[in-house]
Protein backbone atom coordinates (compact mmCIF):
# COMPACT_ATOMS: atom_id res chain seq x y z
CA UNK A 1 0.00 0.00 0.00
CA UNK A 2 1.22 3.27 -0.95
CA UNK A 3 0.14 6.09 1.50
CA UNK A 4 0.99 9.86 0.61
CA UNK A 5 1.99 12.16 4.07
CA UNK A 6 1.19 15.70 4.19
CA UNK A 7 1.76 18.29 6.37
CA UNK A 8 1.74 22.32 6.81
CA UNK A 9 0.14 22.83 3.90
CA UNK A 10 -0.63 26.65 4.59
CA UNK A 11 -3.21 27.19 2.03
CA UNK A 12 -0.98 26.74 -0.75
CA UNK A 13 -3.54 25.48 -3.78
CA UNK A 14 -0.66 25.72 -6.51
CA UNK A 15 1.50 23.28 -4.81
CA UNK A 16 -1.33 21.24 -3.47
CA UNK A 17 -2.97 21.01 -7.20
CA UNK A 18 0.59 19.43 -8.05
CA UNK A 19 0.21 17.08 -5.13
CA UNK A 20 -3.09 15.53 -6.36
CA UNK A 21 -2.02 15.53 -9.55
CA UNK A 22 0.59 13.46 -8.36
CA UNK A 23 -1.49 10.85 -6.05
CA UNK A 24 -3.50 10.13 -9.06
CA UNK A 25 -1.01 10.07 -11.42
CA UNK A 26 1.33 7.28 -8.90
CA UNK A 27 -1.87 5.28 -7.64
CA UNK A 28 -1.69 6.21 -4.47
CA UNK A 29 -4.25 4.34 -1.84
CA UNK A 30 -4.84 6.59 1.22
CA UNK A 31 -3.58 10.02 2.44
CA UNK A 32 -2.43 11.26 5.80
CA UNK A 33 -2.52 14.92 6.70
CA UNK A 34 -0.50 16.12 9.37
CA UNK A 35 -2.29 19.25 10.60
CA UNK A 36 -2.06 23.08 9.10
CA UNK A 37 -4.26 22.92 6.45
CA UNK A 38 -5.49 26.82 7.42
CA UNK A 39 -8.54 27.23 5.85
CA UNK A 40 -11.33 25.17 5.00
CA UNK A 41 -10.91 25.63 0.94
CA UNK A 42 -8.15 23.87 1.50
CA UNK A 43 -9.76 20.54 3.38
CA UNK A 44 -12.38 21.19 0.58
CA UNK A 45 -9.60 21.35 -2.14
CA UNK A 46 -7.80 18.10 -0.79
CA UNK A 47 -10.85 16.07 -0.74
CA UNK A 48 -11.20 16.41 -4.47
CA UNK A 49 -8.90 13.55 -4.70
CA UNK A 50 -11.33 11.05 -3.54
CA UNK A 51 -9.21 9.00 -1.81
CA UNK A 52 -9.43 8.02 1.96
CA UNK A 53 -7.81 10.83 4.10
CA UNK A 54 -7.07 11.33 7.84
CA UNK A 55 -6.52 14.39 9.37
CA UNK A 56 -5.12 15.91 12.57
CA UNK A 57 -5.32 19.45 13.35
CA UNK A 58 -2.34 21.61 13.48
CA UNK A 59 -2.08 24.90 15.30
CA UNK A 60 -2.92 27.37 12.48
CA UNK A 61 -5.89 25.54 11.44
CA UNK A 62 -8.54 27.88 13.48
CA UNK A 63 -11.87 27.18 12.46
CA UNK A 64 -11.69 23.15 12.98
CA UNK A 65 -15.57 22.86 12.64
CA UNK A 66 -15.29 24.43 9.01
CA UNK A 67 -12.29 22.29 8.32
CA UNK A 68 -14.64 18.89 9.21
CA UNK A 69 -18.09 20.37 7.46
CA UNK A 70 -16.57 21.98 4.21
CA UNK A 71 -15.68 18.25 3.37
CA UNK A 72 -18.51 16.47 3.89
CA UNK A 73 -17.03 13.84 6.15
CA UNK A 74 -14.37 12.94 3.35
CA UNK A 75 -11.74 13.92 5.28
CA UNK A 76 -11.43 11.57 8.58
CA UNK A 77 -10.76 13.93 11.27
CA UNK A 78 -9.98 12.97 15.08
CA UNK A 79 -12.26 14.32 17.67
CA UNK A 80 -11.88 18.24 18.13
CA UNK A 81 -9.13 18.78 20.65
CA UNK A 82 -7.59 15.47 20.38
CA UNK A 83 -3.37 15.62 19.70
CA UNK A 84 -3.13 12.11 17.19
CA UNK A 85 -4.63 9.77 15.44
CA UNK A 86 -3.65 6.38 15.35
CA UNK A 87 -4.69 3.96 12.08
CA UNK A 88 -3.90 -0.06 11.33
CA UNK A 89 -3.34 -0.24 7.21
CA UNK A 90 -2.04 -3.01 5.67
CA UNK A 91 -0.87 -3.96 9.14
CA UNK A 92 1.31 -1.35 9.91
CA UNK A 93 0.64 0.59 13.06
CA UNK A 94 0.81 4.01 11.89
CA UNK A 95 0.12 7.04 14.25
CA UNK A 96 -0.01 10.87 13.37
CA UNK A 97 0.25 14.39 14.91
CA UNK A 98 1.38 18.04 13.99
CA UNK A 99 3.83 17.73 17.02
CA UNK A 100 7.37 16.67 16.60
CA UNK A 101 8.06 16.79 20.44
CA UNK A 102 4.88 14.49 20.91
CA UNK A 103 5.50 12.35 17.84
CA UNK A 104 8.92 11.32 18.83
CA UNK A 105 7.61 10.85 22.72
CA UNK A 106 5.17 8.13 20.32
CA UNK A 107 7.90 6.86 18.30
CA UNK A 108 10.08 5.84 21.57
CA UNK A 109 7.23 4.00 22.71
CA UNK A 110 8.06 1.19 20.20
CA UNK A 111 4.54 0.95 19.41
CA UNK A 112 4.15 2.07 16.03
CA UNK A 113 5.46 0.94 12.69
CA UNK A 114 5.27 4.49 11.25
CA UNK A 115 4.76 7.81 13.23
CA UNK A 116 4.49 10.84 11.13
CA UNK A 117 4.23 15.08 12.40
CA UNK A 118 4.52 18.31 10.85
CA UNK A 119 4.79 21.66 12.48
CA UNK A 120 8.79 22.89 12.03
CA UNK A 121 8.21 22.20 8.50
CA UNK A 122 11.51 20.42 8.31
CA UNK A 123 11.93 17.06 6.52
CA UNK A 124 13.26 14.36 8.63
CA UNK A 125 13.70 10.41 8.70
CA UNK A 126 14.85 8.28 11.13
CA UNK A 127 14.62 4.70 12.03
CA UNK A 128 14.52 2.73 15.28
CA UNK A 129 14.58 -1.10 15.45
CA UNK A 130 12.79 -0.88 11.84
CA UNK A 131 10.23 1.35 12.95
CA UNK A 132 10.16 5.00 11.41
CA UNK A 133 9.53 8.73 12.76
CA UNK A 134 9.01 10.86 9.42
CA UNK A 135 8.09 14.62 8.67
CA UNK A 136 7.62 14.76 5.20
CA UNK A 137 8.32 18.88 5.10
CA UNK A 138 5.57 21.13 3.95
CA UNK A 139 4.06 21.36 1.26
CA UNK A 140 3.60 24.61 1.12
CA UNK A 141 7.67 25.17 0.79
CA UNK A 142 8.24 27.69 3.17
CA UNK A 143 11.27 27.03 5.40
CA UNK A 144 12.10 29.16 8.42
CA UNK A 145 10.28 32.00 6.92
CA UNK A 146 11.51 31.94 3.52
CA UNK A 147 10.19 30.47 0.05
CA UNK A 148 12.16 27.00 -0.52
CA UNK A 149 11.01 23.43 -1.81
CA UNK A 150 7.91 21.98 -0.78
CA UNK A 151 7.68 18.41 -0.08
CA UNK A 152 5.78 15.58 1.00
CA UNK A 153 6.32 11.55 1.62
CA UNK A 154 5.46 8.61 0.62
CA UNK A 155 5.03 5.75 2.95
CA UNK A 156 5.07 2.12 1.03
CA UNK A 157 3.58 -0.24 3.91
CA UNK A 158 4.98 -3.51 2.09
CA UNK A 159 8.45 -1.99 2.09
CA UNK A 160 8.47 -0.47 5.24
CA UNK A 161 10.00 2.64 4.07
CA UNK A 162 9.54 6.75 2.59
CA UNK A 163 10.58 8.24 -0.17
CA UNK A 164 10.36 12.72 -0.16
CA UNK A 165 8.84 14.01 -3.47
CA UNK A 166 9.92 17.20 -4.35
CA UNK A 167 7.25 19.80 -5.24
CA UNK A 168 7.75 21.06 -9.33
CA UNK A 169 9.17 24.99 -8.32
CA UNK A 170 6.46 25.74 -11.43
CA UNK A 171 4.18 25.38 -9.23
CA UNK A 172 5.81 27.60 -5.63
CA UNK A 173 3.89 30.85 -4.79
Amino acid sequence: MKIAVLSDIHDNLKNLEWTLKYLKEEKIDQVICCGDFCAPFTARFLAKVNLPIYGVFGNNDGDQGGLISTTNNQIYFKTLGEEHHELILDDKRIVFTHYPKYAKLLFETGVYDAVFYGHDHLKYLDFMDGKILCNPGPVCGIIKGSISQGTFAVYQTKENKVDFINIDHDFQL
